[in-house]
């Protein structure tokens, strides 16, 4: 699987990906001091406030504040006026903005994923290869009996694997269509995706509709608390 060892730290958000390029960014929330909670918008501060956990709260504040941040250097707007609309499950774009910036956010406890195109529909999923009991249940009850019948005789250690790459392919694909994890779209299959590594123990994936860029067309940036200077 692929691995991206290096993380570009920037002084300011870069242009947006040109054509045929793609943009990843690394954000490490527990990293955020910042108050970004003034960056998001009625709906966004509602969903905040059912959480019950503080620490749901303040993950979700500085996920959705740094994307919005990012965007807002991209477009040249101000984070809080950005408005998104949701497909029927729930994937957001940008609403009232004649601009061909695509965009998908991911992120698993204190560690996220954003992926940005110009070209295309993008969707990307992160998750922590985490020991869990029911992954074989859940394999069965998603992916289709071919995959289930070559991989469910293999040792737990190498089923984990395989299963998170699979899943994170399968989150990212429809993802990418705005479908649900378990919708059932034909064409899913068809849609380009690759598997990385942002770090140890972590497994990723990315996928546009319409052709990944190949690896040399990748920006793969790291956040850093820096680019908020001036805010809270």
């Amino acid at each position: 699987m692929l691995k991206i060892e290096q993380w570009s730290i920037v002084e300011a958000v870069p242009a947006p990906p040109r054509t045929g390029a793609l943009a990843i960014w690394l954000l490490d929330l527990d990293a955020i001091e910042a108050d970004l909670s003034p960056l998001l918008c009625a709906d966004e501060q509602s969903r905040r406030q059912s959480m019950v956990r503080e620490t749901d709260r303040r993950l979700f504040t500085n996920a959705r504040g740094c994307l919005r941040f990012i965007l807002s250097a991209y477009l040249g707007l101000p984070a809080e006026s950005i408005q998104f609309s949701y497909s029927a499950k729930g994937k957001p774009q940008l609403a009232a903005i004649p601009t061909p910036l695509h965009f998908n956010l991911s992120h698993s406890g204190a560690m996220a994923l954003l992926a940005v195109s110009t070209d295309a529909p993008v969707g990307i999923d992160l998750e922590r290869e985490l020991v869990r009991d029911n992954l074989r249940k859940i394999a069965r009850k998603v992916f289709g009996p071919e995959w289930i019948n070559a991989i469910e005789p293999i040792d737990d250690l190498r089923f984990r694997r395989a299963f998170f790459k699979q899943w994170t392919q399968h989150e990212a694909r429809v993802k990418a269509i705005g479908e649900g994890v378990f919708s059932h779209v034909s064409r899913r299959r068809t849609i380009p995706c690759v598997n990385f590594s942002p770090r140890e123990g972590w497994c990723a994936a990315v996928a546009v509709d319409g052709g990944l860029p190949s690896l040399e067309n990748w920006g793969t940036y790291r956040f850093t608390p820096e680019l908020l200077a001036g805010i809270g």
